[in-house]
């Protein structure tokens, strides 16, 4: 196990990172004059190195698997609603927003979820559970499809949730970066148009990511495929412009996984938000005792 990776520090990185371009589009002189550091996201009124929804589901759920060390859905669907209704979450896409509303009306985690949604939501918080089943690959892809049920009843939303917590999973355990595609095509339905668009994510020309999932995972795959660091991958990432910060939060799990926390400059984690909370929890989920079998 590599207590080094940093999939979580690295999916808040690029969620902060990517948050101010949010839908710009690759030509937009903002993005082509950004000097790389955490800008403030005006539009969302966040600050320089603060993150979205994106990075606070997947510590919310990361959260529940260090306490249970097991997946239990009804546990982890109410504390998604639990962080739904404090108020304290921002960004907040539309099928997350349908799919608490569902479970705070009553509807079990089984029907919470968004009928036919295909938005990446789902698949950007995946990356806990490939940290705490990272032994078995072939637990965590079913996991993370459970998950991403609870928000999203979508054959594609489920299947991009399996590949990132299939490829974080892979990774953190000391899985080669040249056989990680071949993991994760392993795991996806033959039928997925997901699989078809990752079997050539790495000649696939990139321009103004959108929210589908689909599109999402592929560009994050080719950011992290076709660059050499950390940062490059994640620079790469939020210049393809579009939905900049959840492209750029995978492309950061991903990279974060595989190069380390000790690779990432240093820049990044003193100006980023709640750096030491997000690392100790990552470390102990990557540390922990051996998982229980899912609930």
């Amino acid at each position: 196990m590599k207590l080094s990776a940093a999939p979580l520090t690295g999916l808040a990185i690029g969620d902060a990172l990517g948050i101010p371009f949010d839908a710009c589009s690759p030509s937009s002189p903002r993005l082509l004059d950004w000097n790389g550091t955490y800008v403030v996201a005006e539009q969302y009124r966040l600050g320089p190195g603060q993150w979205t929804q994106v990075t606070q589901t997947s510590l919310v759920l990361a959260q529940n698997l260090r306490q249970n060390r097991a997946y239990i859905p009804l546990d982890v669907s109410a504390d998604y609603l639990s962080w739904y209704l404090s108020g304290n979450f921002r960004c907040i896409d539309r099928t997350m927003f349908r799919a608490m509303e569902n479970l705070r009306a009553g509807h079990s985690y089984r029907g919470s979820g968004v009928r036919g949604s295909e938005s990446n939501s789902a698949a950007t918080r995946a990356a806990p559970i490939g940290m705490l089943f990272s032994r078995d690959l072939d637990v965590a892809s079913p996991i993370a499809s459970d998950d991403a049920l609870i928000t999203h009843r979508s054959f594609e939303a489920q299947e991009g949730a399996k590949a990132v917590a299939v490829a974080i999973a892979f990774l953190v355990s000391g899985g080669e970066k040249v056989d990680v595609l071949e993991e994760v095509l392993d795991r996806l339905s033959r039928s997925s148009k997901l699989r078809r668009q990752l079997k050539q994510c790495h000649l696939k020309p990139v321009r103004k990511v959108s929210s589908n999932v689909i599109d999402t995972i592929a560009s994050a795959f080719h950011a992290f495929l076709t660059t050499d660091h950390f940062i490059d991958a994640v620079f790469k990432a939020v210049r393809f412009g579009g939905k900049t910060n959840t492209v750029a939060a995978v492309t950061g799990a991903l990279a974060g996984a595989y190069y380390g926390y000790h690779n990432i400059p240093t820049y990044f984690l003193e100006n980023l938000e709640k750096v030491w909370e997000i690392r100790n929890l990552e470390v102990n989920l990557l540390a922990g005792p051996k998982v229980r079998a899912a609930v």
